[in-house]
C-alpha cells in the first residue's frame, strides 16, 4: 500500500479508511492523517465512534476452566471442614471441667448418632476431594487423565518419525518427545492424544515436546502445519513454539509456517489465536479470517495455501458432512468467499499476494511397493486391500454403488471426503450384510479425520455385530479398543483390552495394548 500522502484528505477518504484503521492495517503516516481530519471533522468523529462500537462488540468474560472450578470448590469444602473442626475443638475446650466418665459417654452417643443417623454434610466434610466430577447431562468434559492417551498416531501419508536419540520409529504410533520431518514430495496427518488433529506439509520438521494436564507444547522448526482442536472444558491448551514466536490456543482450526529464513507466519480459519514474541510478550490476537506475519507485525487475509492444508482437518463433530464436493465448510472465515455453500471451493478463492508463497498439499501415499506406513500399523494398508479386493465379495449392485466410495478412500487427495459417499452407501445397503464393512471404514473415517470418537465406536461395534467372522474382525476389536482409549473412557478401554487379548492372544495389536496398559499382561498368562 502507497503511504504517501495524498494532496488532499476529506471525509471521503476517511470513510474508505475507517475499517483499515480500526483492523490497524494503515500505516502509519495514513493513520496520523486520518486522525488529524477526524480531529477537526465531527460528523467523520461519530461516524468514527460507531464503527469503533461495531467492531468492539460485547464484552465476553474469560471462560474458567472446570479444572479450576473444581479446585475453588474443594477449596472451600477443606475450608468449611477445618472450620468445623476448629469449633469442635473449642466446644470440647468449654467442658474440660466435665468427669471423665460423662465425656466418654457424650463421645459414644455422638460416635454412635454418626453411625446410625445418615448425613450428607458429614460424608461431604470428610472426604474432600482436589476434583468434583458434576454429573451435568448437558456438558461433556475432556482431559489427561491416564498415561495411556499421551501417545501420538498417523492417520495417513509419508514421512520420518524419529525418537529423542534421532533413531528412526518403524510404529505409526509414537509418544512424547518424537521429530517428524516431511521433504518436498511428502506431508502426513497425526492425531495427538485423540484430540488434536494435525496435517504436517510437506519440507516440514515438527517436534512434539511434552504433554499433560495443562499444556500440550510442540516446536515447529520450519515448513507449514495445520492443526485443528475441539477444545472441550477440561482439555489442555496447545501451544507451538516457533524460532520467533509462540502461538497458544484453547481451541480452533489455524495453521503456523516457518519459512526458509526462520520467519512465522499464523494464520486463523475458525476461533482466535494468541502470538507471543520470544520474551512472553503478548503481539496479537489473531482473529478468524486473518494472517498475522510476526517479523513485520502486519496483517493480511488468509490465502490458499493455508485453507488447502487445512481442508483435511475439515470434517464436522457431528454425522452430517459439510465437506461434500470439496467445499469449504460454512464455519471458517475466509475473505473473498460467498455465504453459498455451493461456492466455497479454492477454485473460487482469489488470493492477493506480493510473494510466492509454498503450495500447500494433503497427504500423499506411494503405493508402488510398499505402504507409506509402517508394517505393524493400525489397518489402513489392509483397508486399503479390502477396499480394492471388494469385489470378491459383494453382489454387482452393492460393488457398483461402492464403486466411487472407493475411489475416495483410495486417493489420499480426497479420502477424508469419503466419509458422506460411506454414509449414503449404507443408508442404501445396510440390510445386506455382505455390506457390513462399509461401518468399519467410516468408522475409521470418522476416528481419523472428525476426532469423534463416540460415532467411530458405535460403527465398529455394528460391524463386529452384523459381520463377527470377517476376516477384519480383529482389526475392528483393535479400533473399539483404540478409540475408547484417545476418548479417555480408561474403564471401558480395559475392558475392550481383555475382550479382545482373550479373541485374539496372539492377535496383531497385542503388543499395542500391553504397550499402554501392562497390568493387562496378565490376561495373557493362559
Amino acid at each position: 500500500m502507497d503511504s504517501r500522502r495524498p494532496s488532499r484528505y476529506g471525509c471521503l477518504e476517511c470513510s474508505e479508511d475507517a475499517e483499515a484503521v480500526l483492523g490497524e492495517r494503515l500505516p502509519a503516516a495514513a493513520e496520523e492523517r486520518y486522525f488529524d481530519h477526524i480531529r477537526g471533522c465531527s460528523r467523520c468523529w461519530r461516524a468514527h465512534r460507531v464503527l469503533q462500537r461495531l467492531y468492539a462488540g460485547p464484552d465476553v468474560p474469560s471462560e474458567r476452566s472446570s479444572t479450576s472450578l473444581n479446585r475453588e470448590f474443594a477449596g472451600i469444602l477443606r475450608g468449611l471442614a477445618e472450620a468445623r473442626e476448629e469449633r469442635s475443638r473449642a466446644s470440647r475446650a468449654t467442658h474440660l471441667g466435665a468427669s471423665t466418665a460423662v465425656v466418654a459417654l457424650a463421645t459414644t452417643a455422638c460416635v454412635l448418632a454418626l453411625m446410625l443417623i445418615p448425613g450428607q454434610g458429614g460424608d461431604l466434610f470428610d472426604r474432600t476431594p482436589w476434583v468434583i466430577a458434576f454429573q451435568d447431562p448437558d456438558t461433556v468434559y475432556g482431559g489427561i487423565d491416564h498415561p495411556a492417551m499421551v501417545y501420538g498416531r498417523i492417520v495417513g501419508g509419508q514421512g520420518r518419525v524419529l525418537d529423542s536419540r534421532g533413531e528412526t520409529l518403524a510404529d505409526h504410533i509414537f509418544p512424547i518427545a518424537t521429530r517428524l520431518e516431511t521433504d518436498a514430495a511428502e506431508s502426513m496427518q497425526l492425531q495427538l492424544v485423540g484430540k488434536i488433529l494435525t496435517n504436517v506439509g510437506p519440507s516440514s520438521e515438527l517436534t512434539w515436546r511434552s504433554a499433560g494436564s495443562g499444556e500440550v507444547e510442540l516446536g515447529l522448526e520450519r515448513g507449514l502445519v495445520a492443526f485443528r482442536y475441539d477444545r472441550l472444558p477440561g482439555d489442555p491448551t496447545l501451544k507451538i513454539e516457533t524460532p520467533t514466536a509462540t502461538v497458544q490456543i484453547r481451541g480452533t482450526v489455524f495453521t503456523v509456517e516457518v519459512d526458509d529464513a526462520g520467519h512465522t507466519t499464523v494464520s486463523v480459519l475458525r476461533g482466535k489465536v494468541e502470538v507471543q514474541g520470544p520474551d512472553k510478550r503478548v503481539l496479537a490476537d489473531v482473529r478468524a479470517g486473518y494472517r498475522f506475519d510476526v517479523a513485520a507485525r502486519s496483517f493480511s487475509d488468509v490465502g490458499r495455501a493455508e485453507v488447502q492444508v487445512a481442508l483435511p482437518l475439515s470434517l464436522g463433530p457431528s454425522g452430517v458432512e459439510e465437506l461434500s464436493g470439496g467445499r469449504i465448510p460454512s464455519s471458517w472465515t475466509v475473505p473473498g468467499l460467498p455465504v453459498n455453500p455451493q461456492y466455497r471451493t479454492l477454485d473460487n478463492l482469489i488470493e492477493i499476494t506480493d510473494k510466492p508463497r509454498r503450495q500447500g498439499r494433503v497427504a500423499r501415499v506411494d503405493r508402488s511397493a510398499k505402504s507409506a506406513l509402517a508394517p505393524n500399523d493400525d489397518g489402513q494398508a489392509l483397508l486399503e486391500m479390502l477396499v480394492r479386493d471388494a469385489e470378491n465379495t459383494r453382489a454387482e449392485a452393492i460393488r457398483s454403488s461402492l464403486a466411487r466410495c472407493k475411489e475416495l478412500y483410495l486417493s489420499p487427495d480426497s479420502r477424508y471426503r469419503s466419509s458422506q459417499c460411506l454414509r449414503t452407501f449404507i443408508d442404501e445397503h445396510d440390510g445386506d450384510t455382505r455390506a457390513a464393512e462399509a461401518h468399519l471404514l467410516i468408522g475409521i473415517q470418522r476416528m481419523d479425520y472428525a476426532g469423534d470418537h463416540q460415532a467411530a465406536m458405535d460403527e465398529f461395534r455394528k460391524f463386529i455385530e452384523r459381520a463377527p467372522d470377517h476376516p477384519e474382525a480383529e482389526l475392528a476389536r483393535y479400533r473399539l479398543w483404540l478409540a475408547a482409549t484417545e476418548k479417555g473412557d480408561i474403564q471401558e478401554a480395559k475392558r475392550l483390552g481383555r475382550a479382545y487379548l482373550h479373541s485374539h492372544p496372539r492377535g496383531r495389536y497385542v503388543g499395542q495394548i500391553i504397550k499402554r496398559f501392562r497390568d493387562l499382561a496378565s490376561e495373557l498368562g493362559g
